[in-house]
């Protein structure tokens, strides 16, 4: 596949979204708004995020192995996602044995709060995405489908030696530089 034809049809689509590619040795998302490249992650060590999970993603594409998806989303989910990644932790090392998980999430929306809740338990990992404090959308890795319902987190954080993690930005997250990004040799 051509890589930058590719990222150049999404961009002009307005892609809202993200790519995943998925290969043998290695696992690669791109998150789209607007078409615009907000983050890129990979499994590659030493390139785990921004232009260097791009550019391993980039090497990756053009060894020509792996599936590729391309994944419509919401651009409220969008931006969360991209605020998980990359915002800075309000609360971080609560425990769920001490956390009252109901109040927290009340209390987040009461603050208006701009970002995502992790959650870290034994057996699961849970996630909710949230904009101006109400859940866009909650998720656990055993049942990774989007939805408003935050039982399937809660019941994690009940674990008590479950990790709970805020993340919360209220600012904009800048698009990496693809054009750029695809100049340099990699």
């Amino acid at each position: 596949m051509d890589f930058p034809k590719l990222l150049r049809t999404l961009r002009g689509d307005q892609h809202t979204g993200y790519i995943r590619l998925t290969a043998p040795d290695f696992a690669g998302i791109l998150l789209f708004h607007e078409g615009h490249l907000l983050e890129a992650l990979s499994s590659t060590a030493g390139a785990r995020s921004g232009e260097a999970a791009f550019q391993a993603m980039r090497r990756s594409m053009d060894a020509g192995t792996g599936g590729l998806d391309v994944i419509d989303l919401a651009g409220e989910t969008v931006e969360a996602l991209a605020k998980l990644l990359t915002a800075p932790l309000l609360y971080t090392g609560l425990l769920g044995r001490f956390v009252n998980f109901d109040a927290l999430i009340a209390f987040l929306n009461e603050e208006g709060v701009e970002g995502a809740v992790l959650v870290v338990g034994g057996a699961d990992i849970g996630i909710i995405l949230l904009s101006h404090g109400k859940v866009l959308g909650a998720y656990t890795q055993t049942n990774p489908a989007l939805n408003t319902a935050t039982t399937g987190v809660a019941k994690i954080a009940t674990d008590k030696t479950a990790r709970i993690e805020v993340k919360s930005g209220s600012g904009s997250v800048v698009p990496l530089d693809v054009e750029n990004a695809l100049s340099r040799a990699y």
